[in-house]
């Protein structure tokens, strides 16, 4: 091994990668009409993966200025300042390089991980002499495109990317940052621009995760993750999905009808906050899942002089309600122009003294145990305590049977019909019952009969019978008028 005292008469540089970042270059001039003709498996093959190296060439002479040959050992390092400083990675020892005429030519890997856009300096050593002064690593024409400010310009068809970043570990592909304290969404970390329709500024696109996320770490920090903003005629945000929900928001807040899933806002008369619209199945839904949730699934709260929930149809209900107990609760009162309803009777809800009452029984008024009164079955002909007939499907109730929804607790009454049409229970034993029989009170208990003494009958009359029974029991439809 040849150990003399060397002097560097010429080092040139030619950083030939991109400091590890592997990929495909696809910007640049176009490529000619024959190229462009090879198929995109052809493409991929071609398109090899960047090294992590660059090439690194010199002129070596003895200090009589005779250019050297044969095989010499060489040790590379990377410094971060010119003078002094500090050794950035570990030493790159190459053994036996060849030089001929005083020319040799290395390949010298490089740290990525320390390069990060700083600048470095590469010092070298050839056998036992370390060489001066350490040469500045300059920029090649593809890697001045990422300095600030610049433009990576060039066209890609749509299998390809003009920048690809891959992150094959945990961490993000790209992350970028901004300090801007512009508050009109003009900076941003990340800015994607798209000039035609049908185009996207920035596509979020993810296998078995979230497509693209917003996310804010500062508690104190009251702005959106996800902003929608839109100065032209189309939508803000607009979410579609082919088998789930186009847009799904969460909350976690507690404040009161503040904190929202999703919240739509708007300033102008005859605008929409939000806006559900179908063309097949429901506009907007509120579903509540938690069983032990006694909450609204859908709360219209107005604080000016308008309406808390307004609904409109072209074709059929305006506001359509139905529920196990009751389709539509209005505890502050109902106004209602026009009312129609399924069930063609008005009831009432009662207390009772003995429990077992039935839709349909002929019930009378008997004093309870506090001074009060309650219904039990009529037992007795031509009672003039009776009261009138359990109602079995009331169109209309007057008073409530869950206390949980206003105050009191009718659990144990019964809707007792007041006017309309009702089943009734009737004994046909006493007589056969025509169409218009007035009725009253039989022996048999909680069951009507034909009215035969119309004196006897005076304030014990039930009803007008609206079907007929010639014989035995049964039970026919009665028009309510107590008498």
């Amino acid at each position: 091994m040849k150990n003399k005292k060397l002097v560097v008469l010429g080092i040139i540089v030619a950083a030939l990668a991109l400091m590890g970042i592997s990929g495909k270059i696809l910007a640049g001039p176009p490529r000619p009409e024959r190229e462009r003709e090879i198929n995109v498996q052809e493409e991929i093959a071609v398109a090899d993966t960047v090294r992590s190296g660059f090439s690194y060439q010199g002129h070596l002479t003895d200090k009589t200025g005779n250019p050297l040959d044969g095989q010499y050992d060489m040790v590379f390092q990377f410094w971060d300042a010119a003078a002094s400083g500090s050794q950035v990675g570990s030493d790159i020892a190459l053994s036996n390089v060849d030089v001929d005429n005083g020319l040799f030519n290395v390949t010298i890997d490089v740290p990525n991980e320390f390069f990060n856009g700083a600048a470095f300096w590469l010092r070298a050593k050839v056998g036992d002499e370390w060489l001066e002064p350490r040469r500045e690593i300059l920029p090649v024409p593809y890697a001045l495109s990422l300095w600030p400010g610049a433009d990576v310009i060039g066209s890609s068809s749509l299998n390809y990317s003009i920048i690809a970043a891959i992150n094959e570990g945990d961490g993000n592909g790209i992350a970028a940052w901004t300090w801007s304290d512009d508050d009109t969404f003009s900076a941003a970390g990340v800015y994607g621009h798209s000039t035609y329709t049908n185009t996207l500024g920035v596509l979020g696109e993810s296998e078995y995760g979230n497509g693209v996320m917003g996310k804010i770490t500062n508690l104190s920090n009251t702005n959106s993750a996800v902003v929608g903003l839109n100065q032209g005629g189309g939508k803000g945000v607009a979410g579609y999905s082919d088998n789930d929900s186009g847009v799904y928001g969460s909350t976690q807040g507690d404040s009161v009808f503040a904190d929202a899933g999703v919240r739509g806002y708007s300033f102008y008369t005859d605008t929409l906050g939000v806006l559900g619209e179908s063309v097949y199945g429901n506009g907007v839904m509120g579903k509540i899942t938690n069983s032990s949730n006694t909450n609204s699934a859908v709360v219209g709260w107005n604080q000016g002089g308008g309406k808390g929930i307004a609904g409109y149809s072209d074709n059929s209900y305006g506001v359509y309600g139905d529920g196990a107990t009751y389709g539509v609760v209005a505890p502050d009162g109902m106004l209602a122009p026009t009312f129609d309803v399924g069930s063609p009777d008005v009831a009432e809800y009662f207390p009772v003294v003995v429990s077992g009452l039935e839709p349909g029984d002929v019930v009378s008024i008997a004093p309870d145990t506090d001074g009060g009164f309650g219904l039990h079955r009529a037992t007795q002909a031509y009672d003039t305590s009776v009261a009138g007939i359990v109602s079995t499907e009331p169109g209309v109730t007057l008073g409530v049977r869950d206390g949980n929804i206003m105050p009191g607790n009718n659990e144990e009454e019964v809707p007792l019909a007041l006017v309309g049409r009702v089943p009734c229970k009737v004994d046909a034993s006493y007589g056969a019952i025509a169409i218009g029989d007035l009725l009253t009170t039989s022996p048999t208990p909680g069951h009507a009969m034909r009215c035969d003494d119309y004196l006897a009958c005076i304030g014990s009359i039930v009803g007008k019978a609206l079907q007929s029974l010639e014989d035995g029991t049964g039970v026919i439809l009665v028009l309510v008028t107590l008498q």
